[in-house]
């Protein structure tokens, strides 16, 4: 880690690159959790509706070409979709409820258009640990995507429409931000809140300068979490002058440190809503039989309520109807940058003093749960299904038996036989017959009651006229 951290300047390039478009939510629960809100204005169904209603029902030339496009490519689209939307389900909770109300309701109002969403996670509720976002982003491989994508043309699949009233803005700047998904999508889901916090490019720009620009600014990022993480968390990290120190302290020496802020605004929102529960308690929420038996109970439209709702000049059902749905607070944070968001994840793991420590396999910090969790962590390393824990112990295994010549002759002939089952059930019959007596004769070999060698000739010979050399003559 530098001593001392430059900011840098991330004005794009003729300030081409929108950051904020997406208005985002983040709601922390009492626990180690969090639930993020991911916004569902910029879905078409959304987008085309409004469109469709400010222009008087009118057709908007753009939007019909932009939909008969994507029509042409939609059975593309959607598996694209889809393996976007599984690779996000391995790692996170995701409630797609509110986005399938939105879509059925525009349904039900406006004809339906060919692929509603260019973003599959629009309108999505997505449930997570603390951690998990702030370390899906450091250690996301945006480089290897960057280096197929940087010499690829821009194609603007969206034309801006002609004119600069509102409706026009409105739907240029939704035309760049599909525009700007179409090209880099891939480089954006390399990491969940690159996806929901996705940049805007302007059509008429330098873009391959500007992603160049947008690349700097997440390479930055990833460095300063590093960073961060290893001043405030690596228990190895100086403990002479840090170790005696919680997380918050050691981040407030970092600031200072670096000439940063030790205070921070966040975005917070308190609303009263009827479909966010943040609780089994009033205000924030009921239980599932409390909440039934609140719709179930009538409210009745009495003398009372018609007068009430006469004196205050409103109509009798919409006020019964509001009586009977329960209503709950609401409050979160608003976010629409990748760099907002990893503020609040990371001030709130100083909030829950929480102990991050870094993996002896793979280098990664993860979060210590119990004091055997503080070597390996439980990530699915590349190329295998297994993760650091369980690698770990494959290659402890090993090391402790590598001396243990009767096991690796056991191995051996273990992999030679199982290969040859394939499917037939008498020769898987005949292959476990042989496992649970070349076993026996594993441990009268490690007990000396024969020598290794017999144990070789032993399992060479049980299957006759097969292919293959001796342990000890592969040894030579």
């Amino acid at each position: 880690m530098s001593k001392k951290r430059i900011k840098i300047d991330f004005k794009s390039p003729d300030d081409a690159v929108k950051l904020n478009y997406f208005k985002n939510e983040v709601e922390f629960s009492e626990d180690k959790n969090f639930i993020i809100t991911v916004d569902g204005t910029k879905d078409d169904y959304i987008v085309s509706n409004r469109l469709w209603m400010s222009n008087k029902h009118r057709e908007y030339p753009e939007m019909k070409n932009k939909l008969s496009i994507d029509a042409n490519n939609e059975t593309e689209r959607l598996t694209l979709m889809q393996d976007l939307i599984d690779g996000f389900c391995e790692k996170y909770t995701l409630d797609f409820s509110s986005r399938e109300d939105l879509l059925e309701l525009y349904r039900r109002n406006v004809e339906p258009i060919p692929n509603p969403a260019p973003h599959v996670l629009g309108a999505c509720r997505i449930g997570m640990k603390c951690g998990e976002g702030i370390f899906d982003f450091i250690y996301a491989d945006f480089d290897s995507i960057y280096e197929k994508l940087r010499n690829k043309e821009y194609v603007i699949k969206y034309p801006d429409a002609k004119g600069n009233g509102q409706l026009e803005k409105f739907y240029n700047q939704y035309a760049h931000y599909c525009n700007t998904l179409y090209n880099y999508g891939e480089l954006f889901a390399s990491s969940l809140y690159t996806y929901i916090c996705p940049p805007v490019f302007g059509n008429q720009i330098d873009h391959k300068r500007t992603l160049q620009y947008y690349m700097l600014q997440l390479k930055y990022w990833q460095d300063v979490y590093l960073d961060l993480f290893e001043f405030c968390y690596d228990e190895n990290y100086h403990p002479e002058v840090l170790g005696g120190l919680c997380p918050h302290e050691r981040y407030n020496i970092y600031c200072i440190m670096q000439d940063l802020p030790v205070s921070h605004i966040l975005k917070n929102k308190h609303s009263i809503v009827h479909n966010k529960l943040s609780g089994e308690k009033m205000p924030y929420g009921l239980s599932e039989a409390e909440i039934n038996k609140r719709f179930s109970a009538e409210v009745k439209m009495t003398k009372e309520l018609k007068r009430f709702a006469k004196d205050y000049e409103f109509e009798p059902e919409i006020l019964k109807t509001l009586i009977q749905m329960p209503h709950y607070i609401h409050i979160c944070y608003d976010f629409s940058t990748v760099e907002e968001m990893l503020n609040l994840e990371f001030m709130r793991l100083l909030e829950l003093d929480l102990r991050f420590i870094k993996c002896q396999r793979c280098g990664k910090y993860f979060l210590r749960k119990t004091e055997k969790d503080a070597r390996y962590c439980d990530r699915i390393q590349p190329g295998t299904n297994k993760t650091c824990k369980d690698l770990a112990a494959i290659d402890n295994f090993k090391e402790k038996n590598k001396d243990n010549i009767p096991l690796q002759i056991y191995n051996l002939y273990y992999k030679r036989y199982v290969a040859r089952i394939q499917g037939s059930s008498e020769r898987e019959r005949q292959f476990n017959e042989w496992k649970y007596k070349s076993s026996a004769k594993r441990i009268e070999c490690e007990q000396g009651v024969i020598t290794p060698y017999e144990y070789d000739d032993w399992n060479f010979e049980y299957f006759p006229n097969r292919k293959g050399t001796k342990f000890f003559k592969d040894k030579k």
